[in-house]
């Protein structure tokens, strides 16, 4: 162990002289995390500093991603996945392709003093295509201290430093046909540039690790991708690979891995793994995200837009914006695994598309209430979405539970959205670690942490420590459509319903009886983005099981809640 320790220290430093690392290992408080310059987390070394790991033990072994589309009426497929040893990109870039002598990984620190050689050496990961700030609006990175007074100021040009440490790479669908998960799957000239950054400046963040891609397409192979589906594919592996637990929360756009009982090697504070969708791809909708004015199902100057998804790009390159689209959430969330009663033979590109899509090998939508390995509790098994395995909860012991402990694999899908020529698509991806006094505590924990978290990432607001001398444009605080449960529940006559919305517009909340019969409608008005909150009051209602509707234009929900007398 302390001889892998040595040598890897060894070639780390000596790489880093030489500005030539193909492989690094990031430590960020409790979380080791390894990576390469082609899309591999995890499973890039040998021995111990292989693994994802938390506290020194694994909760990871490896993780990756796959893309999937169509070009035309072909389907096309490509990943970056060591779990089954292949990897269908390379290092390097198709729209720099004379610098790809340069593509390595290039890091940055926060306690490494401004201008000094790791803000110099970005000038070559920004002749492959990373962003910078440009602080004298020339056009041109140089990151000189024209103020002479050795710290960052906002006249100045920096690299795209996020947090407290970035790593970042760029790399391209160029792997030959023999090392490909598929040799017939060509490449689509898609380029990926990667950044994978940390920050303490909370409790919530200091046991996370981001994972930004910035998908382009070159234009090498065609103008547009249609229906493009993107994979965060993981190999959880807490302590003991074998006894893990999988779900996820729909709410916050979030897949996560734990355990029932103490690890051996953890034990009673065994930790709990959660991979969010940070910042999902944007997507334009006719009748949804912009009206169609002109009916041509694509949004231009003459259409009205209706929203806007947003791009996160750190306190100080601020937050894009796309008009007339949204993000995308999670789409789906699915288990891979190679036993009956599944038997899944996802060994075709057409297999591993559906399972993108929420659908088992042959195309099918799993069905809960025939599900050999999870259980329903609580709930009536019709109801729930065969899309989302495990969509329950397990603290409390309700929905759709995963109730075989094996080892586990799990995609966390998103999509359909297109990649056209010069419009990159940038998805970030939240790996958090979660630890209390119990497995289940663990979780919980995680869960709670992963909406702080979201919250923070959503409103550009998550690196509140970060030094500079710059000066920050306010934020506005981004909500996501929500709608709780209410307070009290079960209720004597009054309780609370507090719901957000994302965004100003018309909006309904309706109350129904059992039979579905609309009884009340304490909200019918249009309404601004923000918290929300009705008192609704049932003294004349009779005992029982009622349903509240929140509506406002594509979005809808319903919960469920019980008047006691």
């Amino acid at each position: 162990m302390l001889k892998n320790i040595i040598i890897l220290f060894f070639i780390s430093c000596f790489s880093f002289a030489q500005n030539h690392i193909e492989k690094y290992l990031l430590h960020h408080d409790n979380i080791s995390f390894p990576l390469d310059n082609s899309g591999i987390l995890g499973d890039v070394f040998n021995g111990d500093s292989s693994q994802i790991r938390y506290k020194t033990k694994p909760v990871i072994f490896s993780a990756g991603i796959m893309l999937s589309g169509k070009n035309g009426n072909g389907l096309w497929f490509n990943g970056t996945i060591s779990i089954f040893r292949y990897n269908d990109f390379i290092p390097g870039s198709y729209i720099n392709s004379q610098m790809d002598s340069l593509a390595y990984l290039y890091v940055l620190k926060k306690n490494q003093k401004p201008f000094g050689p790791s803000w110099k050496n970005w000038t070559n990961a920004v002749k492959l295509g990373a962003s910078f700030y440009d602080g004298d609006k020339d056009g041109l990175y140089n990151p000189v201290d024209k103020n002479g007074n050795g710290t960052w100021d906002e006249n100045e040009d920096r690299p795209d430093l996020l947090g407290d440490e970035t790593i970042w790479c760029v790399y391209k669908d160029a792997a030959s046909p023999e090392d490909r998960r598929f040799f017939d799957m060509l490449p689509q000239g898609i380029e990926i540039q990667q950044t994978v950054f940390t920050t303490g400046s909370t409790p919530e963040l200091k046991n996370t690790a981001f994972v930004r891609y910035k998908i382009i397409n070159s234009g090498f192979v065609t103008g547009k991708l249609d229906s493009v589906y993107f994979s965060a594919i993981v190999d959880a592996d807490i302590g003991n690979y074998n006894d893990d637990l999988i779900g996820c929360d729909t709410t916050f756009n979030t897949g996560f891995c734990y355990q029932n009982e103490p690890d051996e090697l953890f034990g009673q504070n065994t930790p709990a793994l959660l991979v969010s969708l940070a910042n999902g791809p944007f997507s334009y909708i006719p009748g949804v995200t912009f009206e169609d004015l002109n009916s041509n199902n694509i949004y231009d100057s003459d259409d009205i837009p209706l929203d806007s998804a947003i791009i996160i790009k750190g306190k100080v390159l601020g937050t894009g914006k796309k008009p007339g689209a949204t993000n995308l959430g999670m789409t789906s969330f699915m288990q891979y695994v190679n036993i009956w009663p599944t038997a899944y033979p996802y060994d075709s590109p057409v297999a591993l598309r559906n399972l993108m899509q929420g659908k088992i090998y042959n195309g099918n939508y799993i069905d809960p209430c025939e599900w050999l390995m999870g259980k329903v509790i609580n709930e009536d098994c019709k109801n729930i979405d065969g899309k989302f395995m495990y969509s329950g909860d397990p603290v409390y012991l309700k929905g759709w539970i995963n109730s075989t402990n094996m080892d586990q694999i799990f995609l966390l899908n998103t999509g359909p959205f297109e990649l056209k020529v010069n419009e990159p698509v940038e998805i970030t991806i939240a790996y958090v670690v979660g630890e209390g006094d119990s497995p289940l505590e663990s979780l919980k924990l995680a869960k709670i942490n992963s909406r702080t978290i979201n919250f923070l990432f959503r409103n550009n607001i998550f690196e509140i420590s970060q030094d500079t001398t710059a000066k920050t444009k306010k934020q506005k605080i981004i909500y996501d459509f929500v709608l709780y449960q209410n307070y009290p529940n079960p209720f004597n006559s009054g309780t609370n319903i507090r719901y957000t919305l994302h965004r100003k517009g018309f909006t309904t909340l309706k109350i129904y009886d059992p039979l579905g019969r609309k009884l009340f409608t304490p909200v019918n008005e249009y309404q601004s983005e923000g918290v929300h909150t009705v008192k609704f009051d049932g003294k004349n209602l009779p005992a029982g099981v009622y349903f509240y509707t929140l509506t406002q234009g594509a979005f809808t929900e319903t919960k469920k809640m019980i008047l006691l007398k």
